[in-house]
């Protein structure tokens, strides 16, 4: 889903394409006054919504790593046909994934840098820590793009083993 975001002093606006989302932990605490996000500034509230999708970010990426741990494991003991299939499954769900992730990092990024009087000197270590989550799920993305190659050329390298092991059976 694609959330867009309007900083205003005072004022942040958000615009979703359905309700119900990731950003209900927000609401619901703006709505039980927990926290500081009724206590701050607009500034504030925009890192913790953008916060609330990072920490989502860490979960997909999480259960795709630990996906990738078990077709890993599977390939090195006993490779089967489908396994090439999960690799380029997998492989697609991490680039939607990276898709997502990239205009949050750029947004961080620019938060990050901006020079406004929007964004409260008190804010700007929490978008620090954002900006540093976003590059940090960035980065171990590309790491697991490039365990799955690693793991497409353990297994073409399996079956061309076993194929050359079929040929010597057969002459």
């Amino acid at each position: 889903e694609q959330i867009c975001f309007v900083l205003r002093k005072g004022l942040v606006l958000s615009f979703q394409e359905r309700p119900g989302d990731v950003l209900d932990p927000i609401r619901e605490r703006i709505r039980k006054d927990l926290g500081r996000v009724r206590r701050s500034g607009s500034d504030y509230l925009l890192y913790a919504l953008l916060d609330v999708i990072v920490d989502q970010y860490f979960v997909i990426v999480e259960d795709l790593g630990r996906r990738i741990e078990e077709l890993e494991r599977k390939v090195m003991n006993r490779p089967g046909n489908e396994d090439l299939l999960t690799i380029q499954e997998l492989r697609g769900l991490l680039i939607t994934v990276n898709r997502y992730v990239t205009p949050t990092r750029e947004l961080a990024g620019r938060l990050n840098s901006i020079q406004s009087t929007l964004i409260d000197k008190s804010t700007r270590r929490y978008i620090n820590d954002l900006q540093d989550h976003t590059v940090y799920i960035a980065e171990t993305i590309g790491t697991f793009r490039e365990m799955l190659s690693s793991l497409e050329n353990t297994y073409h390298a399996g079956q061309n083993m076993r194929m050359t092991q079929v040929m010597k059976l057969l002459t």
